[in-house]
């Protein structure tokens, strides 16, 4: 058996995924139930005519070359909450209570899937807005605007970097006057300085620029589309972190060096060695395997208890999570056939088996890998 490592492959399947996208309204086959649309203002995108949970379908581009889509990508509610983090440096106090969903939790599936259940509607919009007032009031506003006292001045000196920041690609330049233009309009209707800094928090919050994230690319001399090294710097760190590019992807796209293959590879080993990767791919676990359904399952099994289930839904996410990251472990085939599990005292009764250092040990006879 041919043995990959989990980082290489991650790193390898993210380069393939920065190809083309079609130029047109692709033909296209569905592998599963429900239907789709393609939007001809938007070539290459599909529409879902239902709410069905994150439902796949595949693409037959031109040369029956399959490619990617060209989509525009709502950010989920964990990935706001971490850019928010990330740009405004408020990683505590977050109220979140007023986000809708991403997905429907009985049914499983990732919480950035392209469905209507994840588009943004009347009801999801308001709790972005609470959302952004209760963020404007908590922020430093010192901090993000030090020379909030100079009004106008100030804006046009500040935004074109947080801004940057909080819609992860430069600010053109006519959103530029508007947000400067707003904050000066707040200063002339009699609001003051710090206050209307913080209106301008809350503007580049509750705006497509921060809760969506493009892969619309632009046109290369095929017809096809590639992505633009923005474009690749947040498709490269949301998938790997679900956080907005640090200063280094930053540093790359505004040079234009994320359109080769080897430096998008380096790049993506280079995250997955940070610290906020294992938490990531934690939580991609509980969604690839929906580990946390088994909290809610019912059994007269005296021993299922509550503390139980957890540790149950801890387990798959912890092993799936210590194969991926271990340098000697971290391969397909001990996903599959490891004679351990990630596990503590709440799971002993389970396998007739004393934990050593949060690991059990199979029997001959149990079964192997993620599946034991």
């Amino acid at each position: 058996m041919r043995i990959l490592r989990y980082k290489t492959i991650a790193a390898l399947a993210f380069a393939v995924f920065l190809t083309e996208a079609c130029n047109k309204p692709p033909a296209y086959k569905k592998s599963g139930g429900g239907g789709g649309q393609t939007d001809d203002s938007n070539p290459g995108t599909i529409i879902p005519a239902t709410d069905n949970g994150g439902e796949a379908f595949a693409l037959a581009c031109k040369d029956n070359v399959v490619k990617g889509l060209r989509s525009i990508r709502k950010l989920s509610n964990i990935e706001i909450s971490n850019t928010v983090a990330d740009v405004f440096g408020l990683s505590t106090g977050l109220d979140t209570s007023e986000f809708a969903e991403d997905i429907q939790k009985s049914a499983g599936g990732f919480d950035t899937a392209m469905t209507q259940a994840n588009f943004v509607d009347e009801r999801r919009l308001s709790g972005y807005i609470r959302f952004a007032a209760s963020v404007s009031a908590k922020v430093d506003i010192a901090k993000l605007f030090p020379c909030s006292a100079q009004g106008s001045a100030c804006f046009k000196t500040i935004l074109p970097t947080l801004g940057a920041l909080a819609w992860r690609r430069p600010l053109t330049a006519e959103e530029l006057t508007n947000l400067t233009s707003l904050g000066a309009q707040l200063i002339a209707d009699g609001s003051k300085a710090d206050e209307a800094a913080r209106a301008l928090v809350e503007a580049l919050i509750v705006s497509r620029g921060f809760l969506y994230r493009t892969e619309l690319g632009v046109k290369n001399s095929a017809g096809d589309y590639d992505l633009t090294d923005w474009e690749a710097a947040s498709a490269l760190s949301y998938l790997v972190l679900r956080r907005p590019p640090d200063e280094t992807l930053r540093a790359l796209a505004a040079k234009g060096s994320l359109k080769d293959p080897a430096t998008i590879k380096a790049q993506a080993e280079r995250l997955l060695a940070t610290a906020n990767a294992k938490s990531a791919w934690a939580e991609f676990a509980d969604m690839w395997l929906v580990s946390t359904a088994v909290e809610s399952h019912e059994t007269k099994v005296t021993e299922f208890t509550a503390a139980a289930k957890t540790a149950m839904a801890k387990e798959s996410r912890d092993f799936f999570v210590d194969t991926l990251f271990d340098p000697k472990t971290g391969t397909y085939e001990n996903l599959l056939t490891a004679d351990y599990t990630i596990a503590g005292a709440d799971l002993e009764w389970l396998y007739s088996a004393e934990p050593a250092s949060g690991k059990i040990t199979f029997k001959e006879d149990q079964r192997r890998g993620l599946l034991g």
